[in-house]
């Protein structure tokens, strides 16, 4: 009860305001030492911890950092008795753990958040808020280093993590478990959900999930900035530019993203692209990007498993994923050989993606159409003419 929280505030401060005198005697130093890691401080939490486990509020930028239960409770910060507290352990500056325990905590205030069923923009943005900080903290090729330092207990350099984002496990054996984790705990400040609208113009899809309209994600789940046309629907993405190359390779973040993330872009910006038909910004924008989609998948064709092969042939089946330069097509009605005047119901393979061979023959696009196919062709023309002549 408050009674009993404030009988033990009382001890100690008092106790903390004592150390000092007391250290000076026969045995201070041990006596220090016991204490240091006896869990008697309360938290601002009203959580009682140890003296190491607590980091200093009047560091610069670190109380951005910790949420209440990594700081001493108020009434403790006074200058004697935070010296005391320094004395005993108390932390000046974040460490490995104490990365992963902020991570921790912003990701429990998030699910929290979208817990509720009316949610403040107040506490949406204090959250992303602790998030950016966290990972403007990281952003440094040093602290990243720093980190998986803390992490394996070993002394870590850019040049232990490979170009492919590999850490050197015979050098720092602990670091991927460490990594892994906090790939995996959703900390990242992201774009937030907003739904597309007729007057704006179109913005890339976006994923959806239960911590969407909070803009928080996990590394693991979150592409860079620069990633937003190409898996902005099956990846979240970062809300800020990152500057360190270290943390963009441990994330993995410098590698392209695998098939089916990029495989599912292209048919939900065939999905947009037919929304928004009128958009002039960004039909002149899809050129570049499925350029770039087609260049990812068809790099990763020959080292892409069976299933993953599999996965990407049944995932465009019969769905419009061909840019033919004003619409998507689907693989039936793209062959590399074509005449000119089948269009708009088939079409040839577009120059633009004539090197991405590798990837359009896995989908089942043909070296020419069939008999059957303009058959086929004169067959729907007639069902969509419904005995109406056709325009001369």
């Amino acid at each position: 009860n408050s009674i009993q929280e404030q009988s033990r505030l009382f001890a100690v401060t008092k106790l903390l305001q004592d150390v000092p005198s007391l250290t000076e005697e026969d045995g201070g130093q041990n006596l220090l030492h016991t204490i240091s890691n006896v869990a008697f401080v309360p938290n601002s939490s009203g959580q009682v911890v140890k003296p190491t486990d607590l980091y200093d509020p009047h560091e610069p930028g670190l109380i951005d950092l910790v949420d209440g239960s990594m700081l001493p409770a108020k009434e403790l910060r006074q200058g004697v008795i935070l010296q005391t507290l320094r004395q005993m352990g108390m932390r000046t500056k974040l460490s490995g753990d104490g990365v992963i325990e902020s991570a921790r905590s912003i990701e429990f205030e998030a699910k929290k958040i979208s817990a509720e069923e009316f949610v403040s923009e107040e506490k949406i943005l204090a959250v992303r808020k602790r998030a950016t900080s966290l990972l403007n903290f990281l952003d440094d090729d040093e602290t990243a280093m720093t980190f998986l330092s803390d992490v394996t207990e070993q002394k870590v350099s850019s040049s232990d993590i490979s170009s492919t984002g590999e850490i050197d496990l015979e050098l720092v054996e602990g670091a991927c478990e460490m990594v892994d984790e906090l790939n995996s705990i959703c900390w990242l400040p992201v774009e937030r959900l907003v739904t597309n609208s007729g007057k704006n113009e179109p913005r890339p899809p976006r994923r959806k999930h239960h911590l969407s309209h909070v803009g928080i994600s996990s590394p693991c789940a979150t592409r860079p900035k620069s990633d937003e046309w190409i898996c902005s629907k099956s990846l979240d993405i970062l809300s800020t530019a990152l500057k360190s190359e270290a943390l963009t390779k441990l994330f993995k973040w410098n590698i392209p993203p695998r098939i089916s993330p990029v495989a599912s872009q292209i048919l939900a910006l065939a999905e947009l692209c037919d929304q928004h038909r009128e958009s002039q910004s960004l039909r002149q924008h899809l050129p570049a990007v499925t350029s770039q989609i087609y260049e990812i998948l068809d790099g990763q064709i020959e080292s892409a498993s069976i299933d993953e092969k599999g996965g990407l042939s049944l995932l465009l089946e019969d769905k419009p994923w061909i840019w033919v330069g004003d619409r998507f097509v689907s693989t039936n009605q793209v062959a590399f050989n074509a005449p000119d005047n089948a269009k708009p119901f088939l079409y040839s393979v577009p120059d633009a993606m004539g090197c991405f061979s590798k990837l359009l023959k896995l989908c089942g696009v043909r070296e020419s159409f069939s008999g059957s196919d303009f058959i086929q062709l004169l067959s729907s023309l007639s069902s969509q003419l419904q005995g109406n002549p056709c325009d001369p």
